[in-house]
């Protein structure tokens, strides 16, 4: 006689999938987690943007020591212009220093210094020769906030679009903000600035902001 066996099973051994609570619970630390890591990223984010703007004054205050090392070298010439060019002519694509050997606006002769908004951008050409980061002009901003204000009217006209803008203090200036806009003018998004000053060549330390 043979009897027939039949395997018994559990009600766990034969569930299948996850209940809703255990779904409900899966979510909740999804959640949690992506709350913790979205922040994280967008550090990451901030603080490549962040070395980009380092990177650009660390070369601009490079540039400007060089400059005023080169003009101390050749016993501080009375006839003040940085050849851009190269071309042994003075023109407007050269650039004129101050009195401390410092690059304070473009000049088309040897003899006038007449700042104006414009040479916020010029100067920066000057330093940082042609192939540098392209850098728009932009209405004048006394502040910081002004600057960044100038900036993002800029950016709206630009075409094609930049990150970079000088902006000058004034109409007549003392000193030139230098404002990055990664972000274009996205509310919330990415701006930082440093500021040239004319008459000794030095540069503030970077100022991040939020737009």
């Amino acid at each position: 006689m043979k009897f027939g066996t039949k395997k018994l099973t559990s009600g766990k051994a034969q569930q299948a999938g996850f209940t809703i609570v255990e779904l409900v619970v899966v979510i909740i630390i999804l959640g949690i987690l992506a709350a913790a890591a979205v922040p994280r990223f967008l550090d990451v984010a901030d603080d490549a943007y962040l070395s980009q703007v380092e990177s650009l004054r660390s070369s601009m205050v490079a540039a400007t020591a060089q400059t005023n090392g080169l003009w101390n070298a050749q016993g501080r010439p009375s006839i003040r212009i940085v050849d851009a060019n190269g071309d042994g002519v003075v023109s407007a694509a050269d650039a004129f220093l101050n009195l401390k050997g410092f690059i304070v606006d473009e000049s088309a002769n040897a003899t006038t210094q007449a700042q104006a908004a414009t040479d916020c951008k010029e100067l920066y050409d000057v330093l940082m020769g042609p192939s540098s980061t392209p850098v728009n002009a932009a209405a004048a901003g006394a502040t910081g906030a002004d600057a960044i204000t100038a900036a993002k009217a800029a950016w709206t006209a630009a075409d094609p679009k930049v990150d970079w803008f000088a902006v000058a203090d004034t109409a007549t200036p003392t000193y030139c903000n230098y404002v990055f806009l990664p972000e274009g003018i996205t509310g919330g998004g990415y701006s930082a600035y440093f500021t040239y000053t004319f008459s000794d060549g030095s540069y503030s330390t970077v100022t991040t902001a939020d737009l």
